[in-house]
């Protein structure tokens, strides 16, 4: 989440003219939202949705979610986000009281499956977290109980480690397996970055801090005093799941069916990974951010220029991506960002860890649009250039809603930022963010090398794929002919 810095301080004054100045800049023109709506029409039932209720790998099936990070009857977490098909990690784990536990690794996708289960393990406490007051960074730098080396003949995916105690109370820790020998159709990146920015751990009302937030005296402050600093080395507050993990879940539901159909591959990555050259983007067709990838080291983004540079496809299918500067150090197990706070460890102004469009980078530059609010609860996607291939066979019209697809946060075009050149709108949608009426756009363009990039500009797009109740054939059609044209089907 970022702070606003954009239209909303001016109302609907500003909206209306920043609309009409989008309209004279860009290929495509925002449909109108005061224009009478389309009446309803029948729609067909969107396919490959997951099944209502928690998933075979949640915390909260088939079990007691150890949810209390003050108790920490069983928390766990791994020495790495991701890691190559052949390789190995370590898992931490504490357990208290002592007893048993076991280990059950799934594999999450089109289908969601146990690849793995230990006998039972000796579980025993680990030392409490050690806060540094200085950066209120949280490290638990517990020693390794269990080494998993993941078998070569694994697919690359998303993977959850589902940590049982003997009287069952659960919890998860979710890892990537890559295939770095491949070079993938589609290669879908994680935000764990991001996810540990969110992390909280341990939310006990005294120590826990992630980059949003950090307690002090038996009061939560917000970010001029939460964490600078963040590790890996931690679980994730509660579930031991991370904050909108269920956006790539979602995400990695569809895009497996669709791929299986289309007999194309896909392989999984930490969106990290992109920071060391682990993963080289060039070497796969299309790069796909599914969920909330605010967090980008300077590496990281220098990878994704190369990669559009080199005529490579992306799409990033939420909103609010890209936009923090960070470092990582340790290794990659930290994650720093002063935000609007001096930075120390900043040798230049340009290299300080803040917003990229405060170092003359926008993410406008890249993606098309960038991020301008928040909103409460959810709103419709409004379609706009209905004719355009990307929404080819949907049979929608401009203005058409498409409801529960705006959630969370909301990209714009914003005229007062530099663009690249062509970019289309493709859904353009009113909505009531942080008390302001604004416009949230999805957006398009073709590179010059010929890549296309797509930014979904909200965080509902991949539920709107697979998800229960919000998924809609219209988002799934559209998405597969942008996957058709990236692919050269």
């Amino acid at each position: 989440m970022g702070v606003n810095k954009g239209i909303g301080k001016y109302g609907r004054r500003v909206a209306a003219k920043a609309k009409r100045e989008v309209t004279g800049l860009f290929r495509a023109k925002p449909h109108d939202p005061g224009h009478p709506v389309p009446p309803p029409r029948e729609i067909a039932p969107a396919e490959h949705v997951a099944a209502a209720g928690e998933p075979v790998w949640s915390p909260k099936s088939g079990g007691t979610c150890a949810s209390s990070d003050v108790e920490g009857r069983i928390r766990g977490y791994a020495s790495a986000t991701s890691v190559n098909r052949g390789s190995g990690l370590d898992f931490m784990v504490s357990v208290d009281p002592p007893q048993p536990y076991t280990v059950e690794i799934f594999r999450v996708g089109a289908e969601d499956v146990s690849v793995l289960k230990t006998e039972p393990l000796s579980g025993k406490p680990q030392e409490w977290s050690r806060l540094d007051l200085s950066t209120r960074t949280i490290t638990c730098s517990w020693t390794p109980t269990w080494h998993l080396d993941v078998p070569a003949e694994w697919r690359s995916g998303i993977h959850v480690a589902k940590l049982r105690t003997e009287d069952g109370l659960q919890t998860c820790v979710p890892f990537v397996v890559r295939d770095d020998a491949a070079a993938h159709d589609i290669l879908v990146g994680l935000p764990f970055p991001t996810y540990q920015a969110y992390n909280e751990y341990p939310k006990d009302k005294k120590t826990g801090a992630s980059l949003y937030y950090a307690w002090e005296d038996g009061k939560i402050h917000t970010e001029g005093k939460a964490a600078t600093k963040v590790s890996h080395d931690r679980p994730y507050h509660v579930t031991g799941l991370p904050a909108n993990f269920d956006l790539d879940t979602a995400f990695a539901t569809w895009i497996e069916f669709w791929a299986d159909a289309h007999g194309k591959t896909v392989g999984y990555a930490d969106s990290a990974d992109l920071h060391d050259g682990t993963v080289d983007p060039t070497r796969h067709k299309a790069l796909i951010f599914p969920g909330h990838d605010e967090y980008w080291s300077a590496p990281m983004r220098d990878a994704l220029d190369k990669a559009i540079a080199n005529g490579a496809h992306v799409a990033f299918l939420a909103a609010n991506n890209v936009y923090w500067r960070i470092r990582l150090e340790d290794g990659g197990r930290t994650v720093v960002c002063y935000k609007n706070r001096p930075d120390p460890g900043a040798a230049t102004a340009n290299e300080r860890t803040a917003q990229w469009r405060q170092t003359g980078r926008p993410e406008q530059a890249v993606l098309g649009a960038q991020y301008v609010s928040t909103l409460k609860g959810t709103a419709p996607l409004v379609v706009d250039n209905a004719g355009h291939w990307f929404w080819e066979g949907t049979g929608v019209r401009d203005g058409e809603r498409i409801p529960e697809l705006l959630w969370g946060e909301c990209d714009q075009v914003q005229p007062w930022v530099r663009s690249p050149e062509g970019v289309e709108i493709l859904a353009a949608s009113p909505y009531l963010g942080q008390g302001q009426p604004r416009i949230q756009h999805t957006v398009l363009h073709r590179t010059p090398a010929g890549g296309l990039v797509f930014d979904g500009g909200t965080f509902h797009w991949a539920k709107g794929l697979s998800a229960h109740g919000i998924a809609d054939s219209r988002i799934q059609r559209a998405t597969a002919n942008l996957l058709t044209r990236m692919l050269g089907e």
